[in-house]
């Protein structure tokens, strides 16, 4: 057992516990391979259907006039972008790319990423934005 979703002895309320458990057995074993994904009824649409990507589509064109695109990583373009619209942690960033549908992302691959981008890419980085901006 994995969760418990509740009991009951009434079969509506079974039911209702059935449709439930069944609602989340992919966020506790992911989707795999052979899931058949069904588009949702309308009738069925919530708050956790919906997929926020407005945040990309703003700060993209900008991230890439500032010039970050010539530096091939899309954790960076994520670290940039999560940094000004969900300013926190590195916990809460792997958070927010899980929640957002990005991808799974360990708060350990973005310390080693830091590392990283500390060793490689800083002065690269400073000298595109100097040369941007003058």
């Amino acid at each position: 057992m994995i969760k418990t979703i509740g009991c009951s002895s009434e079969p509506k309320e079974i039911e209702a516990l059935y449709q439930q458990a069944i609602y989340e057995l992919p966020r506790l074993y992911g989707a795999t391979l052979f899931d058949i994904e069904e588009e949702p009824q309308i009738t069925e649409l919530s708050n956790d259907s919906i997929r926020v990507i407005g945040p990309y589509e703003v700060f993209t064109p900008i991230y890439n006039k500032i010039g970050y695109n010539k530096i091939d990583e899309s954790l960076l373009k994520d670290l940039v972008i999560s940094r000004l619209t969900h300013a926190g942690s590195k916990l809460k960033l792997s958070e927010y790319l899980a929640d957002s549908g990005k991808k799974e992302t360990t708060v350990y691959s973005i310390y080693r990423f830091l590392d990283r981008f500390n060793k490689e890419y800083k002065k690269p980085l400073n000298n595109l934005m100097i040369f941007t901006w003058y």
